[in-house]
């Protein structure tokens, strides 16, 4: 059984917007290299997350094809990895993230949705998430591969009006199954890696209820 709060080293890889293959492995080794990681290790435990993201944002720079962007980064002395999307460039990913994220909040807001859980994802797609404006929306983030039992799970499920199930990341089977009991509550399962992608899910989701507030008691904010 794996370890509670630990990821894959190929998912926050992909969080952070790596391609699979070379430069998979040349990020590995520089993780390697700075003793983050060792060869022998297909997991990071979420602890390192923040270092390990510092470590490789200071050695390379994933970057689209836009002009703009490749200006911005040429003056550095990190290497330049071409992004296989722009909603991946390091540069203009944060504006094409707050974007999507801005209108799934509006949507959710007008439907009346204040409290969402979301399942999975990698220590870097959560404290993406920390970061951005999310209105009055209340998250409750949840490692998918810690230690997660019943009464956890029922108190997140009966607070939550949308469970959001991070697909694309590997979930601990009780974890993701405790979620699916959520009975009424609305379930969203979101194969697609990337901010932008997921609230695009969450706004498709979204754009399908009626509007008007859903059953459920007001609650304080609260990012956890």
């Amino acid at each position: 059984m794996f370890q509670p709060n630990d990821v894959a080293i190929d998912d926050f890889l992909d969080e952070l917007g790596f391609s699979r293959g070379d430069q998979h492995h040349r990020a590995q080794a520089v993780l390697e290299e700075t003793g983050i990681t060792n060869r022998r290790k297909h997991r990071i435990a979420w602890s390192k997350g923040p270092r390990a993201r510092a470590v490789l944002e200071e050695r390379f720079a994933i970057v689209c094809q836009g002009a703009s962007c490749r200006d911005e980064v040429r003056a550095t002395e990190r290497e330049v990895l071409d992004a296989d999307a722009a909603s991946q460039c390091w540069v203009c990913q944060g504006a094409i993230n707050a974007a999507a994220i801005r209108r799934a909040v509006e949507t959710l807001e007008l439907r009346g949705v204040r409290r969402i859980v979301v399942v999975g994802g990698s220590p870097a797609s959560h404290e993406q998430l920390r970061a951005m404006d999310l209105g009055s929306i209340e998250i409750r983030l949840v490692d998918a591969t810690g230690r997660r039992n019943a009464r956890d799970a029922g108190a997140d499920l009966v607070w939550a009006q949308f469970v959001v199930i991070w697909a694309s990341t590997e979930l601990e089977p009780r974890v993701s199954n405790l979620c699916r009991w959520a009975g009424k509550k609305r379930l969203i399962v979101c194969g697609r890696r990337g901010i932008a992608a997921r609230a695009e899910t969450l706004l498709a989701a979204a754009e399908r209820l009626e509007c008007g507030p859903l059953i459920g008691p007001d609650s304080s904010r609260q990012v956890s």
